[in-house]
Formats: C-alpha cells, structure tokens, sequence
C-alpha cells in the first residue's frame, strides 16, 4: 500500500514513529512536511502548503492519506483530494481537536475539516462522541505507544547518574496543572526536564531553580529515567482522564513511575503492581515519601510496568496495524 503521511517530522514526533513502522510493514511511505513557521506567516504559508500537497498527491496517487492534526490544512483541500482520486483520507490527532484556547492544539481548520475525513483516530476515548457529532463518518479510539528502540532500559555510569540523577523527576513541558503538583514537591531532590516554557512561564521562582534548563529525549530521557528512583507523570488538562505519550515511554524505559490516576491508565497498567497512581498534591506526597524508603517495590513494580508494555504490545507497530486494518475495511 501507498502511504502519505501529512504532519511536521521534526525529531521525537509522533509522524516519525508512524512513518518508520508503516515502512516495516510493507508499505510504501511517502511524506509531506508542514513545517512550523511563525505565527506572522501563516496565512500566506497555509495557502501553499495546501496547493503543493495537491501536486504531491497527483504525482505519487497514495492509497491511503494519514493527516497528523492537519493544523493547515483546508477543507476544501480534502475535498479537492477527494476530487482527484478515490483513497481513505484519515487523520489522527495528538491533541484536542477542540481546544482552540491552548496554543498550537486546535484551530479553524482542524474543526471544519472534521466531516471530511473518512475515519478520525483519537487518544482519548471521551473524545469520541465529540468527535463523531462534528460529522465525521467514522471515529476511532488511538492510544498513544512507545517505540522499542528509543524507549527501552538503558545502563547508566555512576557519572551519568550523577548528572542525571534524581530522587524525583520529571519530564515534560510546563503547565498550570504540572505547576501545581510540582511546587508541593520542594521538599523532595525534585528535577524538572523541559523546553524553555518552564523559565517563561512558570510563576513559582523557587520551582525554575528545580527546571535542568533543557529538554531531553531518546538516549538522553532513558539515562535521566534509569539514573533517577521516581518518575512523575503529570497529565495536561486536554488528557484528563485519558493517558498521555509519557504513559507507555516511562515504563517502556524501565522507570518505576507515579502517574496521575485515569480510567484509561488504570486499564493499561495494574494500580501499585505495575504503576503507582495519584489523585491530589496530598496523596503524591504521601507515595514519594513512602516509595523513595522501598528500593525493593520500587524495583518489583518498575519490571512488572516494563513487563505490561511489551507483553500487551503498547507499540507504534500494533497502533500502525490497526490504521492498516481499518484502511482495508474503509
């Protein structure tokens, strides 16, 4: 089968995964780079994009179109797409479709372009009926996954764990939400990884001192999560509820990880057996305290989540699968 993959392929991306196992199933892989360009120039910027992807679909005549957000892409473009040649025209969302109030989640185009599209894949299944009353023809539930060979235990030196090791961890980008937990977290040897959103954006001064003044991913994040004895796992408002990319990643990497409690988390992973969960800044507290004096458990669960992740395939293949099975029934 033909593929083309619409979406930004920058590092660590969810395209990248995508276009890498669709390619070791068999397919053909083509792609089509948005890009990301400042918010001056993006009216000017979306007339192209979407005038040179229908050049791109006339010359290549893909089976399937795999649209990731689909950020500037027009409606009429799918429907001029549907026009030019008869292919299942699907989109998965990372994010909120409706959530145009969070920079970069949502806009025009992602909302009315919904109807268009032949399936819409979500992460979050309350998300679904949603989803499926904007007009799309059929809705699918997505989980996010981890990728075996960029999530996966790693040995570390005593130097690497010095630099970065860490009672307590935390990797992601700041939120109010994160901010939130975190700030009750300063009596803890806490450490914070993530884009410079933290240094602009979080309020508490004492809490950017705890910010390492980078991301990390790949190689680097499973150093920080096999140098460290707890990793956080601390869901943005949009994935209340559901899981995050961060749910499959942490344990995949062999961390023994305390996450914020979800129905959807509590399905993938057995509650203080593979995960530890948490439903207020009180009972976080109380778990750290408690797992940071239990090497032992600590070590038990973190090889019974890592265990869950393969045995039950939480991977980009599967997920890739699973596009390709609805594509033969679409």
């Amino acid at each position: 089968m033909k593929i083309l993959i619409v979406g930004e392929f920058l590092p660590f991306r969810i395209e990248i995964f995508y276009r890498y196992y669709f390619n070791l199933l068999g397919c053909k892989v083509f792609t089509f780079h948005t890009g990301i360009i400042p918010k001056i120039l993006e009216l000017p910027w979306q007339f192209i994009i979407n005038r040179q992807l229908l050049k791109k679909i006339r010359l290549i005549k893909p089976e399937l179109i795999l649209v990731i957000k689909g950020y500037f892409l027009y409606p009429d473009t799918i429907l001029k797409i549907k026009e030019l040649i008869k292919m299942p025209i699907f989109c998965f969302n990372p994010d909120d479709p409706f959530n145009i109030f969070y920079p970069g989640s949502s806009n025009e185009n992602i909302i009315r372009a919904i109807p268009y599209y032949d399936c819409y894949f979500t992460f979050n299944r309350n998300l679904l009926e949603k989803i499926k009353k904007g007009g799309v023809r059929r809705v699918e539930y997505l989980p996010f996954a981890f990728d075996p060979q960029l999530h996966h235990p790693i040995e570390v030196t005593e130097e690497e764990k010095g630099y970065y090791g860490n009672d307590v961890v935390f990797i992601g980008n700041w939120s109010i939400e994160r901010e939130g937990y975190l700030k009750e977290l300063k009596r803890f040897d806490l450490a914070i990884w993530g884009e410079n959103y933290w240094k602009r954006l979080c309020k508490d001064k004492d809490l950017k001192k705890r910010w390492r003044k980078k991301a990390v991913y790949g190689t680097e994040q499973s150093k920080v999560l096999n140098s460290s004895k707890i990793s956080l796992n601390i869901l943005r408002a949009q994935n209340k509820g559901s899981h995050n990319m961060r749910t499959f990643e942490l344990p995949a990497c062999g961390a023994f990880v305390v996450s914020e409690r979800s129905p959807e988390i509590e399905e993938f992973f057995k509650e203080d057996e593979e995960i530890v969960l948490f439903s207020s800044p009180d009972e976080l507290k109380e778990k750290i305290g408690y797992y940071l004096h239990n090497e032992e458990k600590r070590k038990r669960i973190a090889e019974a989540g890592f265990r869950r992740c393969i045995e039950s395939n939480y991977t980009y293949q599967r997920r890739a699968e699973r596009i390709l099975e609805i594509a033969d029934n679409v």
